[in-house]
């Protein structure tokens, strides 16, 4: 039995590391919490059916399904106000994996044997490494405009406040906006 699980699982490592294997499931959001508890039900049934958790990167397709990725690419190429916009200095990075890596990463785990995976194994299917906000701006900006648009950084110390603005015009106007202070 392959579970499939998510990186966002595990709390984001300390600057300079990175998720391994080895990694708790320690996330405190519901997604993170959700994936934990499937995980804990896997371990307690290991002994019979022999499972294996596979924690994916963020998945995309050609279609751009993941929702945060194309709400960033949606503001990011539109003649909205915001759209040169990013939060802090644009280096909070997401691993992104597309679909077809997905299936190439499934069929290689299913093709070993069962001896070869404990029970209740975790695998990372995720690139090394991530793409952060900046460079995600800077090569959709590029390929879409024909050369980069230069963000303009919004310290991090506005984010929050203009976070909770926006929340509120949201249910003003009945239009919530994607990224909102939970």
């Amino acid at each position: 039995f392959v579970f499939s699980s998510s990186v966002a699982a595990c709390e984001l490592p300390p600057r300079g590391t990175a998720l391994t294997e080895q990694s708790p499931p320690d996330g405190h959001h519901i997604y993170a919490r959700t994936k934990r508890a499937g995980e804990a039900m896997l371990r307690e049934y290991a002994p019979r059916m022999h499972p294996v958790i596979v924690r994916f990167a963020a998945l995309f397709s050609d279609w751009c399904e993941y929702p945060p990725l194309f709400m960033f690419l949606s503001t990011w190429l539109s003649p909205s106000w915001n759209r040169s916009l990013l939060g802090g200095r644009g280096e909070s990075a997401i691993p992104y994996l597309h679909v077809r890596d997905v299936v190439a990463a499934l069929r290689l785990v299913i093709e070993k044997r069962s001896g070869d995976l404990a029970p209740g194994e975790v695998l990372i299917a995720s690139p090394d490494g991530c793409t952060s906000h900046r460079e995600l701006f800077e090569e959709a900006t590029r390929d879409f405009e024909g050369e980069p648009r230069d963000p303009i950084l919004m310290p991090r110390s506005l984010c929050r406040p203009g976070m909770w603005a926006r929340a509120l015009f949201g249910r003003l106007t009945g239009e919530m906006p994607f990224e909102r202070p939970w």
